[in-house]
């Protein structure tokens, strides 16, 4: 990745809102139960 690119993105994203937003996942579906424990949000 390169150096503007890593500048750009937040240090802090959330990959499972953007799941739950953007993917349509249920709180307690298998993708949000994995994203859960590998990520912690």
């Amino acid at each position: 990745m390169s150096d503007s690119v890593r500048a750009e993105t937040p240090r802090n994203s959330d990959v499972c809102a953007l799941g739950r937003k953007y993917g349509g996942w249920q709180a307690d579906s298998p993708e949000a139960v994995i994203c859960r424990q590998t990520y912690g949000h």
